[in-house]
């Protein structure tokens, strides 16, 4: 009878539903989430077994277990099925009940039908998907824990904003209010403050300038002393008239327009052989590593060898030209 037993269990964790031949179906149901008001307890989904009295065919699911587990053929798991069921129905009828595992408890009722029970925290309990039942605390015993007022909400008026309000956050934002206002009361003065460490503001010939010169004085007599200049001064006055980059040669590098790649040399004298020398007059190979690289010229500026290798893809011929680098 254990055997059945480990069968039904086995299958209900593949299966929705499992029929034993002359007893009934064991069927799982999902079960919706649900919430207890009253003592804030959630309960969430999960699945409990019932049982069908009405399904007592021969599906076969069960069958297949019996040929699987003990390599027997369909007749003879038929056979150990219907001997299994028989010594249930002679329990049921001497004790009234039995336990079948995880799965629950099938009774005999008074008019000799089967009256089933699942045992909800075992094989298929709300546990064993990990999801448990939790408890939920009120928002008004959370308020009051932690010192919250909640003002009143006034249905009336709808347009207003009703904000939460924690007693300790005030008390805090109160306290650093107040640390911040005794700080900048306390604060040094400006005018203490050695003046070499003021940020200068005007050129320090306008600052040294003697009380009864005023600023557009000194900045007249700065002006002046700049345009008496001698010319062969030393000291250079910046024009508004930007001066152009020197230009920076690019000294060991070496741009190739690259045309084509062989493998050997003998090849890449036969593709040269092929070119219009008018075309390109500078054309030639060099080799690096097992590459050999036909390149229509080569130059020590970058810019330059761009303009080519553009015009050469701009060609039917010569579309994959592309430039290599050698330093």
């Amino acid at each position: 009878m254990l055997r059945l037993i480990n069968h039904i269990e086995r299958l209900l964790m593949m299966h929705d539903c499992v029929i034993v031949p002359e007893l009934g179906g064991f069927v799982l149901q999902s079960v919706s989430a649900d919430h207890s008001a009253k003592e804030h307890i959630f309960r969430p989904m999960h699945k409990e077994v019932t049982f069908n009295s009405t399904l007592k065919h021969q599906d076969g699911l069960l069958a297949e277990s019996y040929m699987k587990i003990y390599s027997v053929d369909y007749s003879k798991a038929c056979s150990m099925i219907e001997e299994d069921v028989n010594l249930l129905k002679a329990r049921l009828q001497g004790e009234q009940s039995f336990e079948l595992g995880r799965i629950g408890v099938l009774s005999l009722g008074e008019e000799g039908q089967y009256i089933f029970a699942s045992n909800e925290d075992r094989l298929f309990g709300i546990d064993s998907y990990g999801f448990p039942v939790f408890h939920f605390t009120p928002l008004s015993e959370l308020q009051k824990e932690r010192g919250e007022t909640l003002l009143p909400v006034d249905t009336k008026n709808k347009g207003d904003i009703y904000i939460r309000i924690n007693r300790n956050f005030l008390r805090a934002t109160a306290a650093a209010a107040a640390a911040i206002a005794l700080t900048l009361v306390l604060s040094t003065p400006i005018n203490d403050i050695d003046s070499s460490y003021r940020a200068s503001i005007i050129p320090m010939e306008i600052a040294h300038t003697p009380a009864a010169t005023t600023l557009a004085e000194s900045i007249e007599q700065t002006q002046v002393q700049s345009e008496t200049l001698p010319v062969d001064t030393d000291i250079a006055i910046a024009t508004a008239v930007p001066q152009p980059a020197p230009q920076v040669r690019n000294s060991g590098v070496t741009y190739y327009a690259v045309i084509a790649s062989v493998q050997t040399e003998e090849q890449a004298r036969q593709y040269i052989s092929r070119l219009d020398q008018t075309t390109f007059p500078n054309v030639n190979y060099i080799k690096k590593g097992s590459n050999i690289r036909i390149f229509a010229d080569k130059f020590s500026n970058r810019s330059e060898a761009e303009v080519l290798v553009e015009s050469l893809r701009a060609t039917d011929t010569h579309k994959s030209a592309w430039m290599h680098i050698s330093r």
